[in-house]
C-alpha cells in the first residue's frame, strides 16, 4: 500500500528498491524483452545493495559522487570495461525512466561519461573455417542437408539465433529468397534475404521434411530445434573439419557483418539487415581489421595516384 502512494504521488521521493522495481515493472508494461529485462534486473540488485551498504535508501540522496564510487568499487572488485558499462547503461535507463516520472527530478547520470570501451576488431568465424564445416555435410542425410542449410542462412542473413530458430515456413518465400523476422530485438520486424546458393540450400531441406510441422529448423525427431541443438551441430561439424575452435552462432552474424561491409555494402544498410538500433552498434561489428585498412590503403594511395 506504502509504495502504491509513493509512486503515485510524484512529488514524493521513492526509496531506491521502490524505484527500480517500478522501473522494472514498467519495462515489463512496455513489453520490453524479457532477457533485456533479466539484465536490468541483475545490474539493479547490485545497485541496490550497494546503496543499503551505504546507508542510501532514497533515490534523492544519490548523487554524482556515489555514482563515481559505484563505478570505482565495480572496477575493485574485477569487473571489465564492458560490465561496467552495462551497470551504466541500466543506470542510464533507470534515471531517464525518473526524470519521466517525477516532476523536477534530474539524473546525476548526467554529468558522468560511460567508461571507456576498448573496440578490438570482431572476426567472427573465418569464411576458410565455414567451408570445412560445410565440406562435412556432403551427403543427402537428413543431418547433412538441414545443417548445410542452416549453416547457410545464419551465415547470409545475420539473423540472430533466436530469430532464426523461431522461424516458421510462412515467413519464409523460397522464390524470392526473403525472410519476414516477425519479432526480432525490441520486438521489431524486419525482412532478410538469401543469395542464390543458400536458397537452393534452404529449398533441399523444404523438399526433404515430409512433417506438419510449422518449425523451419527441427531435429530428426521432428522437433523444433532448441539452442543447444544448434551448439552440437556447430560443435560436430567443427570437430569434424579439424577446428581448432567452436564458431558460435553469434560468430556467423559477426562474419555476415563483416563480409557484407567488405564486399562493399553501405553501413546503413548492414545496420538495417542486422536489425541494429543505431548505427553505432553496427561499427562496433564492423571496426576493421589491419588487412582490411591495407587492402583500402592500396585501392586508393594518395601517392600511388599521382602521375608519375
Amino acid at each position: 500500500m506504502r509504495r502504491q502512494t509513493i509512486l503515485n504521488q510524484r512529488t514524493i521521493s521513492p526509496t531506491v528498491a521502490i524505484a527500480a522495481e517500478a522501473f522494472l515493472t514498467d519495462c515489463r508494461v512496455r513489453q520490453i524483452s524479457p532477457k533485456t529485462i533479466g539484465f536490468y534486473h541483475d545490474k539493479l540488485k547490485r545497485f541496490v545493495a550497494y546503496c543499503d551498504a551505504q546507508a542510501v535508501t532514497d533515490i534523492e540522496q544519490i548523487d554524482t559522487n556515489l555514482l563515481r564510487h559505484f563505478f570505482l568499487w565495480l572496477e575493485e572488485n574485477g569487473h571489465n570495461p564492458g560490465g561496467r558499462h552495462g551497470y551504466f547503461r541500466t543506470l542510464r535507463a533507470l534515471f531517464y525512466w525518473l526524470e519521466n516520472e517525477y516532476e523536477g527530478y534530474i539524473s546525476p547520470l548526467r554529468k558522468l561519461k560511460p567508461p571507456k570501451l576498448d573496440n578490438p576488431p570482431i572476426e567472427g568465424v573465418s569464411l576458410e573455417d565455414v567451408q570445412a564445416m560445410l565440406d562435412t555435410c556432403k551427403g543427402k542425410t537428413f543431418a547433412n542437408v538441414r545443417d548445410k542449410a542452416l549453416i547457410l542462412v545464419l551465415l547470409d542473413t545475420g539473423m540472430r539465433i533466436g530469430e532464426c530458430l523461431a522461424l516458421n515456413w510462412d515467413a519464409v518465400d523460397l522464390v524470392q529468397g526473403s525472410i519476414l523476422i516477425r519479432r526480432g530485438k525490441n520486438r521489431k520486424t524486419r525482412m532478410v534475404f538469401l543469395g542464390r546458393t543458400a536458397r537452393q540450400a534452404l529449398r533441399a531441406y523444404a523438399q526433404l521434411r515430409q512433417d506438419k510441422q510449422p518449425a523451419v529448423w527441427v531435429t530428426i525427431q521432428g522437433e523444433r530445434l532448441a539452442y543447444f541443438g544448434v551448439r552440437e551441430i556447430l560443435r560436430r561439424r567443427a570437430k569434424q573439419a579439424g577446428l581448432k575452435e567452436v564458431p558460435s552462432p553469434h560468430d556467423f552474424r559477426r562474419t555476415c557483418a563483416l563480409t557484407l561491409l567488405r564486399n562493399g555494402a553501405d553501413v546503413v544498410s548492414v545496420s538495417r539487415l542486422l536489425g541494429h538500433s543505431s548505427l553505432e552498434v553496427t561499427k562496433r561489428y564492423l571496426a576493421q581489421t589491419p588487412d582490411d585498412l591495407r587492402t583500402t590503403h592500396a585501392q586508393s594511395s594518395p601517392v600511388d595516384s599521382l602521375r608519375q
